[in-house]
């Protein structure tokens, strides 16, 4: 399918090109669908091109989920910018961005979460990366203890019942699960905030 990546690709950043062009057929397709020949076709480049870079489908699978991680990072760290003084908002907004990342990219966060790839099996930059989404989950509640604002429990434990009831509600929306009545962003939206207001009930001194 056709995308437009072939106008953006550059010679010298093959890697970056076959890596946004595996993101975008994630898009339309599962992650089965993917191979080094497709994201070749993709930037329009040789089918052997992609082994400079990738020695199997695998390796560039481990890189696209490894870009999901970077993008759930990334939208964490925008919501404690958003509200640095304010952990419960800080949770609200990286619950929301957890969500909507689920609405936006849900073949992706399949891939990210989905069991097709073991950490066992990744490099380590991937594992470091991976964890560190679980880590900005980690400081805000850390952040929300020492401040006063979130009881005073196990960060750690925290996060875990935290991330847990997020991801339930984002791989159900991913795996089309939801009854059609609640599949909109604004209504999904709606109940991701519900989910992490009804977690900081629990929390909330």
């Amino acid at each position: 399918m056709a995308s437009g990546k072939r106008k953006n690709y550059h010679h010298g950043d093959l890697k970056n090109s076959l890596v946004e062009a595996g993101l975008e057929l994630l898009r339309h397709q599962d992650a089965s669908g993917i191979s080094l020949r497709a994201v070749a076709k993709e930037i329009g480049v040789s089918h052997t091109a992609p082994y400079r870079h990738f020695k199997s489908k695998h390796s560039l699978l481990a890189a696209i989920s490894q870009r999901g991680f970077e993008i759930l990072t990334e939208n964490t760290r925008q919501a404690v910018d958003k509200e640095p003084n304010d952990a419960r908002q800080q949770l609200m907004l990286s619950g929301q961005a957890y969500v909507d990342m689920a609405v936006e990219h849900p073949k992706l966060l399949h891939l990210m979460f989905g069991g097709a790839l073991s950490l066992r099996d990744c490099s380590t930059e991937y594992c470091q990366i991976a964890q560190n989404s679980f880590l900005s989950l980690t400081h805000i509640l850390e952040n929300g203890v020492s401040t006063g604002v979130f009881k005073d429990k196990s960060s750690t434990e925290m996060s875990v019942v935290v991330w847990s009831l997020l991801h339930g509600l984002a791989m159900l929306i991913s795996a089309g699960q939801l009854d059609n009545e609640i599949t909109s962003q604004k209504r999904i939206r709606e109940l991701s905030g519900l989910a992490v207001d009804t977690l900081l009930n629990g929390l909330l001194k």
